[in-house]
């Protein structure tokens, strides 16, 4: 990660972190510069793409040496014994390294990580030697390569880039929508709808055990657990029994009423599944303390507001609306009702305890109005709810209920920003990647290309970048 810090305190150029960065990123040296300890060349093939946040500042580089083509990330030091003194040897997110580029190697061995691997070292410091005046101007030149989407539109034309984008955006819309056709031809509808919602709530850091959760606790079982509750306490007994199965009810009586209130109901609904034979041999609804639910591996860093636990606040909030008639046929109404219904149908408002708690073991907090957002609404519209429409209707025959999936999706708004499209937006602007087909479209270019270093070229196996 960039720190920005002056160049080691034993002389040299007065070089920074960020002018590194600005050498690297716009390959402003010549490549008789990259010469490893060895004396092996070393060909940059992609420079790979800026993170701009933790872990390695480039992503995705192929690097040719030997003969060979190795991808994965780049870390820039002044200093190579920078990434021990910032720890990067003890954290897996550098274990995806290919090289460490340093301009004064004062380690003289190669960069090891947290894996053990070991990755070589490259600095430029040797082949510019007394060279600083030279070095100045490598800074001052223009970049001698840039990503093609940076001059697509002026080199494609407005009209190409969005047709583009679109074609990639519905690309990306089918193959959610095939994942869903084969899901529904091996599972219940209802259940694989109630899957794709939980996990969309997972974002990517849970996506795993939200869907571990939701095999476990089958819509099936839920829905006949709410639905011989009194409406008034379905939301309750929901909560209780998704955060109990999770491993997020703390074992111990807790003297706050509210959880107080939670650990009971789900003391009871435990005993009530007990008595109607549902804690069967298939295991469909077990008892699960935050000890004895070891599978259930919740990833808890990150942004307060979508810790996991809130999360599933909203999903029984979203999920109680349903017992009665069930999940297909209220969402499927709200698909054929347009964006804006949709939109409200997937919405969830904190109230009471989650006005201002995150989980169920801190204390009160400032948080977001929504439990589930317009953010994660719009995600779970885009990737879940719309794809499996499409493929539900075009599994029943239903012709208008596809056509209104496919509308729908085309006229949904963007959704919330995504930081790894960050370059992508700002070369083709605003009004190129307006909307979620638009924005899906970049995803689509990004895994497809970007991520393969595809922009740099035909590359075997993947081909070429439509804005290249």
């Amino acid at each position: 990660m960039l720190t920005g810090e002056p160049a080691a305190p034993y002389g040299g150029p007065p070089l920074s972190e960020a002018d590194l960065v600005r050498l690297w990123e716009g390959q402003r040296f010549p490549p008789a510069a990259l010469v490893s300890r060895e004396g092996l060349a070393v060909r940059v093939v992609y420079r790979g793409r800026l993170a701009g946040g933790p872990g390695p500042d480039f992503r995705d580089a192929v690097i040719a040496a030997g003969g060979q083509e190795r991808r994965g990330d780049v870390e820039l030091h002044v200093a190579a014994s920078a990434f021990r003194q910032h720890g990067h040897h003890r954290d897996p997110a550098y274990d995806n390294l290919v090289l460490h580029v340093v301009f004064w190697d004062d380690v003289k061995s190669e960069t090891r990580l947290a894996s053990g691997r070991a990755v070589p070292t490259l600095a430029l410091a040797p082949w510019v030697g007394r060279r600083e005046q030279e070095l100045r101007r490598w800074l001052a030149r223009p970049a001698r390569w840039q990503e093609p989407c940076q001059t697509a539109v002026a080199r494609l034309g407005p009209a190409a880039v969005v047709a583009a984008l679109e074609e990639a955006g519905d690309d990306r819309f089918r193959e959610k929508s095939d994942a869903f056709a084969a899901a529904l031809a091996a599972t219940e509808e209802q259940e694989v709808l109630y899957r794709g919602l939980l996990e969309g709530l997972g974002y990517s850091r849970n996506r795993d055990p939200f869907r571990r959760l939701a095999e476990t606790l089958p819509w099936r079982v839920l829905r006949r657990l709410l639905a011989v509750q009194d409406p008034e306490e379905r939301l309750p007994a929901a909560e209780a029994v998704l955060l109990g199965t999770a491993g997020f009810l703390p074992a111990e009586t807790s003297a706050d009423p509210y959880l107080a209130a939670l650990q009971e109901q789900w003391r009871v609904q435990s005993v009530r599944d007990t008595r109607h034979g549902t804690r069967d041999t298939n295991g469909l609804l077990s008892y699960f303390s935050p000890s004895t639910a070891p599978f259930l591996l919740w990833e808890l860093t990150g942004r307060p507001q979508n810790h996991p636990a809130r999360r599933l606040a909203g999903a029984a909030r979203l999920l109680v609306r349903h017992v009665d008639d069930g999940l297909l046929p209220g969402l499927l109404a709200a698909v054929r009702a347009g964006p804006a219904a949709l939109d409200s149908a997937l919405q969830a408002q904190a109230d009471g305890f989650w006005r201002d708690h995150y989980d169920l073991t801190g204390g009160p907090t400032r948080l977001p109005a929504g439990l589930i957002g317009p953010g994660r609404a719009g995600e779970l519209a885009v990737n879940i709810v719309l794809p499996f429409a499409l493929a539900w209707a075009q599994g029943r025959g239903d012709a208008p209920l596809g056509e209104a999936a496919v509308d729908v999706y085309r006229r949904y708004p963007r959704c919330s920003s995504y930081g790894l499209l960050r370059s992508l937006s700002a070369a083709l602007g605003k009004q190129m990647t307006a909307g979620a087909r638009r924005q899906q479209g970049m995803l689509y270019l990004f895994r497809r290309y970007c991520r393969q270093g595809g922009c740099a070229g035909e590359v075997a196996g993947i081909g070429r970048c439509p804005l290249a």
